[in-house]
């Protein structure tokens, strides 16, 4: 074995360094690979004829992924610019803008603005709403694009504007809304299970009867936010949210995650907070009248002209 080995290395060394790479390779392959042993085969991956052959092998990799690459690219531009086309075709033949537009014509506007949010990238994504919030087209009680009952769940809508939009009875089961504007959106009766919030703008958004079970709103602004009746079963996050002046009447946290979180004047009457983390929870003029706080985590709150259960107003930390 160890002077079969010795041969073939002996061998591979000629081979490497001879003239004739392309000959030599063909026939060392016909008539030494059957005589190879383990160590033939490691000083055969280190020799200079390997590194040589990998050159032409990476470059066409490089090249197959940069082909792949600018493909992807083009097939981005062409979608976003034939939904740029739709729109405007619609807007001047089917009179999108005007104040009585066509029913077939919104129709087909929010159809194709699904469709297209589906097929872009994140980086256009963002264009796209961009564009809607300068067209104006997503205001008013006869928005024309709304996305009022639409499935937009895993959609990635990471650090997109989208302030004003109506998501009422929207289907959007573990989307990416990480970091979003969203002021005064309308999530009425929409279901946000496993949503991803963190750090989300949702000043004055509806979230009434919202389902916000699992959903992450780890540091979100729900400050002046309407979550009346909404749902937040599981072990929702809310820890350093932000719920100053909110309306959380009636709202369900199953075992939410409140540590430091800023409840300053919520309205949280009749909430059930029952095995709720609130550690370092500030609760300073917020009205728990009615909400019941079994199992609670009270460690650290902050009490300032708090309406207590029974109705009792508690002002250990006012200043």
């Amino acid at each position: 074995m160890r002077r079969i080995a010795w041969r073939s290395g002996k061998k591979l060394k000629a081979f490497t360094q001879s003239e004739d790479p392309l000959l030599k390779f063909i026939r060392f392959f016909v008539w030494e690979i059957p005589k190879w042993n383990v160590t033939a085969l490691k000083l055969f991956v280190q020799s200079d004829m390997v590194k040589l052959l990998a050159v032409p092998v990476v470059a066409a990799i490089i090249t197959t992924t940069t082909t792949i690459s600018e493909r992807q690219e083009r097939e981005q531009v062409e979608t976003f610019d034939e939904y740029l086309n739709q729109i405007d075709t619609l807007t001047f033949e089917r009179g999108l803008l005007t104040d009585e537009p066509s029913p077939g014509a919104v129709v087909l506007a929010r159809g194709r603005t699904i469709a297209a949010l589906r097929k872009l990238d994140l980086k256009r994504r963002q264009e796209l709403i961009a564009f809607i919030q300068a067209s104006g087209l997503h205001k008013g009680d006869n928005a024309v694009i709304s996305f009022e009952g639409a499935n937009l769940q895993k959609l990635n809508l990471r650090k997109a504007d989208l302030r004003d939009f109506n998501f009422e009875e929207a289907i959007l089961l573990d989307i990416n809304l990480a970091e979003a504007r969203l002021w005064d959106a309308n999530f009425h009766f929409s279901s946000l299970l496993r949503a991803n919030l963190k750090g989300a703008e949702l000043q004055g958004a509806n979230l009434e009867r919202t389902d916000l079970a699992l959903a992450n709103l780890e540091g979100a602004d729900l400050s002046g936010a309407n979550l009346e009746r909404a749902h937040l079963g599981g072990i929702p996050n809310l820890k350093r949210a932000y719920l100053g002046g909110a309306n959380l009447k009636g709202v369900y946290f199953g075992k939410a995650n409140l540590e430091k979180a800023s409840l300053s004047g919520a309205n949280l009457e009749d909430a059930d907070l029952d095995r709720v983390n609130l550690k370092g929870a500030d609760l300073s003029g917020a009205n728990l009248e009615g909400a019941s706080l079994r199992e609670v985590n009270l460690k650290g709150v902050q009490y300032c002209n708090t309406i207590m259960p029974d109705g009792n107003i508690r002002n250990d930390d006012c200043k």
